[in-house]
């Protein structure tokens, strides 16, 4: 997350997909609903991973030339990028494949703004519930309860996505 202007910090959204219109049209719809988010696009997943700073979130089409989107999501997970994942997809066969690279949601085109946008607003709000456990782990002790819990929030999280 990059910091804004009040010192918290602005989600960073990543949307990789070969076609620029569907880059811009969910930009589009990003924007407007998290208009202090910092939105990224690239046209190919090569490029996405050759960035230093990765996404908070990723919406990743699958069937791109050069490298996949699949094989991408691979790569990143296996740097150890815990980003959300939510695949952009036009083809269903890859659905369970996503379950191996922990995806967060799986969408298929065409996509409805309405599907879309509650898709993005529970991913936001999962990683502002990452983003704050991570900066309270960085700034202060936990109790062993506090260390329990949290644990076990993590556990279910881990769960569900799994």
């Amino acid at each position: 997350m990059e910091p804004d202007y009040k010192g918290s910090r602005r989600m960073r959204i990543a949307i990789c997909d070969d076609d620029i219109r569907i880059c811009e049209l969910f930009r589009s719809i990003v924007q407007r609903l998290y208009p202090k988010a910092v939105v990224s696009l690239y046209t190919d997943a090569g490029r996405l991973l050759r960035e230093e700073k990765l996404p908070d979130i990723l919406l990743l089409d699958i069937k791109m030339p050069g490298i996949s989107g699949m094989e991408a999501a691979r790569r990143l997970r296996e740097n150890g990028w815990k980003g959300i994942l939510i695949f952009i997809t036009g083809n269903e066969e890859y659905v369970f494949d996503a379950f191996d690279v922990k995806a967060f949601h799986f969408l298929v085109k065409p996509i409805h703004a309405k599907r879309l946008e509650e898709v993005v607003r529970n991913a936001y709000y999962r990683g502002n519930q990452i983003g704050a456990a991570a900066s309270f782990l960085k700034d202060a002790p936990l109790t062993k309860e506090e260390l329990k819990e949290l644990e076990r929030i993590q556990s279910a999280w881990m769960d569900r996505i799994s």
